[in-house]
């Protein structure tokens, strides 16, 4: 008669206690690395905002500084999930930089928009245009360090 290890079922939970831990850790960190570009990006268009557009516009007030923010956070975070543009573990760095610069180009066009119709006439373009630079240099600098960081910390599995 063969008797099993008393132990053999808790040293299975540990290590699935374990690998749920690190898998919850993997998930987390991803996240915040991802919500750490969204931050990036948003940046140019709060500094653009309340530099160029708030006076152009006629509209100024916190509140809808965040809801510029708000509005081009959703824009620019579900483009992104369209066009893939978050997948660090996936994609090389070229396809990244590519449909991040797609997404919020996308983005860029929605706010102008949004714009014209607060300000209720045409406004310039160039300011958002220099956004647009801006937000592609810090995007192209996002991929490459997260790409880095990425297969340093998790190296691929043979």
């Amino acid at each position: 008669m063969i008797t099993e290890h008393p132990d053999v079922d808790t040293k299975e939970r540990n290590r699935m206690k374990r690998r749920d831990r690190n898998q919850l850790s993997y998930r987390l960190t991803l996240r915040i690395v991802k919500m750490l570009n969204v931050l990036l990006i948003v940046l140019p268009v709060v500094i653009g905002w309340r530099v160029f557009y708030k006076d152009h516009v006629g509209i100024w007030s916190e509140s809808v500084t965040l809801l510029v923010a708000a509005v081009y956070v959703l824009l620019y975070s579900t483009y992104g999930r369209v066009y893939d543009s978050f997948l660090v573990s996936v994609y090389p760095v070229s396809e990244m930089i590519y449909s991040q610069s797609l997404a919020l180009l996308i983005s860029d066009g929605f706010l102008y928009c949004i714009f014209v119709l607060m300000a209720h006439r045409l406004i310039a373009v160039l300011p958002l245009l220099v956004i647009s630079l801006a937000q592609i240099l810090l995007a192209v600098i996002w991929c490459v360090v997260v790409h880095f960081w990425y297969f340093r910390t998790y190296p691929p599995r043979k």
